[in-house]
């Protein structure tokens, strides 16, 4: 990792762990070339019925689960449950019914693995819709009561909440973290977005001089040159996100919920619910509700609610596949062309403007 994404990560680091004072972010400007959001409801989205989970949502779960199982007889699924946006207070229409298929460890990374995992990409997810919510499907290891990043998890199968979302401690932190534009949150998003502000600019500047002449050349030097400095910060910004979801979990948070006897293995440590035991990256993790709360996951989410998201994915395909091809609106892989810059270009143009801080 080069110099300068280094220091933005030192830089992140250190306002992880500091009050971000007005000398802090003056401090900070100095560093400008080294650079769960939606309000909360009243009630549970249209997939439930009160608390419980509508048949019809739960059929077509089990119906896809059952497609899975006939392409792939010796795939051993042990569980599966619904975890994401859709069941919580925090929804848009369009939020993914996110079902976890939980398979045996051994089973993970395997050639059955991928094979499956592929297949479900291809001919299960995004296949069957519950009004404008798409069904999507994840291979995984971590049965239902170790999932420790998420708001909240539903047992499909006997409709019953393994982790309850709750509405009012929602509301609380969307208010301060959030929504209040002082917060630690929003300062650190206006930061980050100052920071990757000149790549953008770049970015857009080497894209057009390139439009008319791609088709015959290829993408240009210079271009290359500035996707593979954007990518590098996208995987900056990636890190910055992971500190949220690293070291562990509190298990306090399974108080009045459901835990399994005795001890349970985590992660390879052992989960004891009278102490808490744990280090966390994030050291605000703890008095939240869960790692989706982390500082992290709220700046990256606010990045890819503006926009910025589309952009970076777009440079990512294109220098993973050394600037050959990228997945067209029908994801499949395609040549990069002239229509490539201009989707990219049409990216650009939503961010570069774009006012610093986040705006909903």
């Amino acid at each position: 990792m080069g110099y300068v994404m280094k220091k933005i990560i030192s830089l992140y680091e250190w306002l992880l762990n500091n009050d971000l004072t007005k000398e802090a972010l003056e401090v900070a400007s100095l560093h400008k070339d080294a650079a769960i959001i939606d309000p909360v409801a009243e009630e549970l989205s249209e997939i439930f019925e009160g608390e419980e989970l509508k048949e019809e949502v739960v059929n077509t779960i089990e119906s896809q689960i059952g497609k899975i199982k006939n392409q792939f007889p010796d795939l051993e699924i042990l569980d599966y449950y619904l975890v994401g946006a859709s069941i919580t207070y925090q929804y848009d229409p369009t939020s993914d019914i996110d079902t976890t298929i939980v398979i045996p460890l051994d089973v993970m990374g395997t050639e059955e693995f991928g094979a499956a995992d592929k297949w479900i990409e291809a001919n299960i997810d995004n296949k069957k819709f519950y009004n404008e919510r798409p069904y999507q499907f994840k291979l995984s290891s971590e049965p239902s009561h170790k999932n420790l990043s998420s708001d909240a998890v539903y047992d499909v199968k006997n409709k019953k909440w393994i982790r309850k979302p709750n509405q009012e401690r929602s509301e609380e932190e969307y208010d301060e973290l959030i929504a209040d534009k002082s917060s630690y949150e929003n300062k650190i998003y206006k930061l980050l977005e100052k920071t990757i502000r000149k790549n953008i600019l770049n970015l857009h500047e080497a894209a057009v001089e390139n439009l008319d002449s791609i088709n015959e050349s290829g993408i240009s030097n210079k271009l290359k040159n500035i996707m593979y400095r954007s990518y590098n910060r996208y995987k900056v910004i990636k890190k910055f996100r992971g500190k949220g979801y690293g070291g562990r979990w509190q298990a306090e948070m399974f108080e009045n919920e459901y835990m399994p006897e005795g001890m349970a293995q985590w992660g390879g440590h052992a989960l004891d619910t009278n102490k808490e035991v744990y280090q966390y990256k994030d050291k605000r993790v703890p008095d939240r509700i869960s790692q989706n709360w982390a500082t992290g996951n709220i700046v990256y989410k606010f990045l890819d609610r503006e926009g910025y998201h589309k952009v970076y994915s777009m440079v990512k395909e294109a220098v993973r596949s050394n600037f050959k091809t990228y997945k067209d609106e029908n994801e499949k892989d395609v040549p990069i062309d002239k229509s490539f810059l201009e989707t990219l270009i049409s990216y650009l143009n939503a961010v570069k403007d774009d006012e610093i801080g986040f705006e909903r």
